[in-house]
């Protein structure tokens, strides 16, 4: 439970549950102020993810619709997948553990708005022109799964847009 007056900036709320309402965010008085955040897979009694008075300030991926974000697609995404990955090491040099954002196209990729804070939890910088929502700031790399073998020696590999992006 947080007090009004409170903002999260650039957080990701993956996996968490609660018996009570709200379980990513339970604001108990006042408001919360709400930016450049992700939230996904959370369950609870009531209210999925978010109770209380969240107030967005934009740049929010939502998997469910109980934070009150705006449904305009330029400000916030609720009801959107934002294609995280498990929790893991994730390159971080200080053992920070975080869910990786898993393609350059996932919808927090570059979506973040004002008061971009980075480097990201695990210490890395922005890559490409602006923020991603959340804790995780995508970094060019990602994962492929790849076939034991191939009678022809020859492994399919489609990219949906050149490493590095840009």
């Amino acid at each position: 439970t947080v007090v009004g007056g409170d903002e999260l900036n650039h957080v990701t709320a993956f996996g968490n549950s609660s018996g009570q309402p709200g379980g990513a965010i339970k604001v108990g008085t006042g408001s919360l102020q709400l930016q450049n955040s992700v939230l996904s897979a959370n369950t609870a009694a009531v209210d999925t993810t978010c109770s209380g008075n969240v107030v967005s300030a934009g740049g929010n991926v939502e998997s469910t619709d109980t934070c009150g974000l705006s449904n305009d697609p330029d400000i916030d995404k609720p009801l959107t997948d934002p294609q995280l990955g498990p929790l893991a090491d994730n390159g971080s040099d200080n053992v920070t553990r975080t869910q990786a954002i898993l393609a350059r196209l996932t919808p927090a990729v570059e979506f973040a708005k004002a008061n971009c804070v980075r480097p990201d939890q695990r210490g890395a910088e922005q890559f490409g022109n602006d923020c991603d929502s959340g804790a995780y700031e995508f970094d060019g790399r990602t994962t492929a799964t790849v076939p034991d073998c191939s009678p022809t020696g020859v492994i399919p590999l489609a990219l949906d847009e050149p490493p590095g992006g840009d």
